[in-house]
């Protein structure tokens, strides 16, 4: 293998792996940072809808309040459901329950407050205290917006990365014979010596 080839070759393996490293460090950071972040606003919206469905007589208000549009911290496929001692007392959207009946033992048997994921949909487990009574609460919903802010970053990591190692072994090829360039203008001055 030529030298120039083979500085090329390692020069381009050295930043590719650097940027590699980097490129998975940045992505890894994010989708922490997005599902810490998701979390909390689960914790959130379930304590602040949980508290309105208990505290409210009048269901229209309540559903205009927990429905509103202008809502940023609204949540997609948001499910709640609360038990008071081992009986299903509520569940927020009416009849719309996304976590299996023969699961609840299971997710109530959890130190509480848990955070747990199956597949796309993260899952709180909390208990909450109102007049006196506690409630066990269990609420679920996708980060349908960060999966897709994920996804997104994903991609634009590889590009990212593809573009860098293709200019990297561009650019190595470039450098690596200008910087053999003097060794091989000597080469070729002890070559016209010997002959």
């Amino acid at each position: 293998m030529r030298l120039k080839t083979s500085l090329t070759i390692q020069f381009s393996f050295l930043v590719v792996l650097l940027l590699s490293i980097f490129s998975f460090v940045v992505y890894q950071s994010y989708t922490d940072y997005r599902k810490e972040d998701f979390n909390e606003r689960l914790n959130d919206r379930t304590i602040n809808i949980v508290n309105a469905l208990l505290s409210f007589k009048e269901s229209e208000s309540l559903q205009k309040i927990l429905t509103d549009k202008n809502n940023f911290r609204l949540l997609n496929t948001h499910q709640i459901l609360i038990f008071h001692e081992d009986t299903l007392f509520q569940a927020y959207p009416e009849l719309n329950r996304s976590i299996p009946q023969s699961e609840y033992k299971f997710y109530s048997a959890k130190n509480l407050p848990t955070y747990f994921s199956k597949g796309d949909t993260s899952f709180i487990n909390l208990t909450f205290r109102f007049e006196k009574e506690h409630y066990l609460v269990i609420a679920s919903a996708t980060d349908t917006i960060g999966l897709k802010n994920s996804g997104f970053l994903r991609q634009l990591i590889f590009i990212t990365l593809l573009s860098g190692a293709i200019i990297t072994i561009i650019l190595g090829m470039f450098f690596s014979s200008r910087a053999l360039k003097p060794i091989s203008d000597l080469i070729k001055e002890i070559s016209k010596i010997t002959e």
